[in-house]
Formats: C-alpha cells, sequence, structure tokens
C-alpha cells in the first residue's frame, strides 16, 4: 500500500481517475457504482508494490476495515499492466486460506469468480476491473482493481439473494422510486452490452477475464 508522499499523492491520483470512470455511468452500466462513487460508500486502497504473500494480507485487512464502515472495499493495483501479472497476483489469492478462486467454464476465456471469505459460512463474490480486451467491456477500467462488499445481506430490496453476498447486497437508504429507476436503468444498459456484443461474460459472478491460450490454467481448479 502507499507509504510515502509521492506515493500518497500517487495513490490520490489513482482514486480520482478510478472515481472518474465510476462516475461515467454510459461505460460501466451500472447506475449504482456511480451512486457509491459520489456518496462516500467506497473505501479506496492503492497497492503499488508487487504483489507478495504480505501484500495478501493487507488487502484483507482493508476489506475488513471497509466491512466495519459498511463500505464497498476497492483495492487498486496501478502497477499490475499484463495479463502475466494479473495471473501472478490470482495465484497468490488461490494459495490464500482467506480467498477462494473459482475456475468458470467459459469456452472462450479464462475465466474466475474471485471469493473472500466473510466467514465461516459466507463468501463474497469479488467483482473485477481491469484494462484488458478480454475483460467485459462494462469492466475496461483505467486499472486493475478488486471490490469487495463484505458487509452481508444488506439491501432491503434485493428479493432473491444469493447463497454468497456482492455488490448488489450493499447497504443503501434509498427512496423505492430512486432505488427502482437506477435498477432499470442498470439491467437496460448490461443487457443491452451482453446482447449487442454477444458477450456472455457481462454477468455477476464473474471477477476477471483473460486468454483462454494462457498457459496458467491450473489457478481455480480443484
Amino acid at each position: 500500500m502507499h507509504r510515502g508522499g509521492s506515493e500518497r499523492e500517487h495513490a490520490t491520483l489513482v482514486q480520482d481517475i478510478f472515481s472518474a470512470w465510476l462516475n461515467a455511468t454510459n461505460l460501466h452500466g451500472c447506475a449504482f457504482a456511480t451512486w457509491a462513487a459520489t456518496h462516500d460508500r467506497i473505501r479506496y486502497a492503492s497497492f503499488f508494490d508487487p504483489p507478495d504473500d504480505a501484500g495478501i494480507r493487507q488487502l484483507s485487512l482493508h476489506i475488513r476495515v471497509a466491512q466495519s464502515h459498511e463500505q464497498l472495499a476497492l483495492a487498486v493495483f496501478p502497477n499490475i499492466e499484463t495479463e502475466q501479472l494479473l495471473l501472478s497476483l490470482l495465484e497468490l489469492l488461490d494459495r490464500d486460506p482467506q480467498w477462494n478462486v473459482v475456475r468458470l467454464p467459459i469456452s472462450d476465456r479464462l475465466a474466475f469468480d474471485l471469493r473472500w471469505k466473510a466467514s465461516d459460512s459466507l463468501e463474497a463474490s469479488a467483482i473485477g476491473f481491469a484494462p484488458l480486451g478480454t475483460m467485459p467491456v462494462t469492466r475496461r477500467s483505467p486499472y486493475v482493481a478488486i471490490g469487495v462488499w463484505a458487509g452481508g445481506h444488506s439491501n432491503p430490496r434485493r428479493k432473491k439473494p444469493d447463497a454468497f453476498i456482492g455488490v448488489g447486497d450493499m447497504s443503501h437508504g434509498l427512496q423505492h422510486e430512486r432505488y427502482d429507476k437506477m435498477q432499470r436503468l442498470t439491467r437496460e444498459r448490461v443487457s443491452r452490452a451482453r446482447n449487442v456484443l454477444k458477450d456472455s461474460t457481462v454477468a455477476t459472478g464473474v471477477t476477471f477475464c483473460l486468454s483462454s491460450s494462457n498457459p496458467h490454467s491450473t489457478i481455480g481448479v480443484r
């Protein structure tokens, strides 16, 4: 994570750039992401060092702090700029007992659902972002990032929650009319991206998508 003055300045700029992307709803389609970015519902952390075991522990600590403040934990990795570096991060997560990396059966991508163990009985499905062409177009952000909501099933408007928790379970104080409008717009935009582009990876439960030709195929395979 950031330490010195110059890195703090760098981290602030990274956060500003990522926040600007989240505020551009037409890029990712999610009205709730824009709302969270403008209402202090996201706790950022920037990780500049090459991924290692200590960094993974810091990532889990960041998620716990966000959990205690009822915020979405967003960890940004500005120096992960290639698939190989992202795979190195996923390999570390795959070995850590706090995480569960699940390989998804998508034929033309190396796809993963990344889960953080919020408790002994509940996992939080992470949302992933990356500036890679293999990612769903709605998640092609300026930087590699991992978002985790670990605050439980806290959305009173969600009628059919999944067995795991995700960003759709975030707590909020939105009035019914505004929530319904945001949900309708989000569904319309995401459905349009999925259907027009014929991309099945524009879906909940897909954290990262990489090239199917990548040789590191044992990640997430139990």
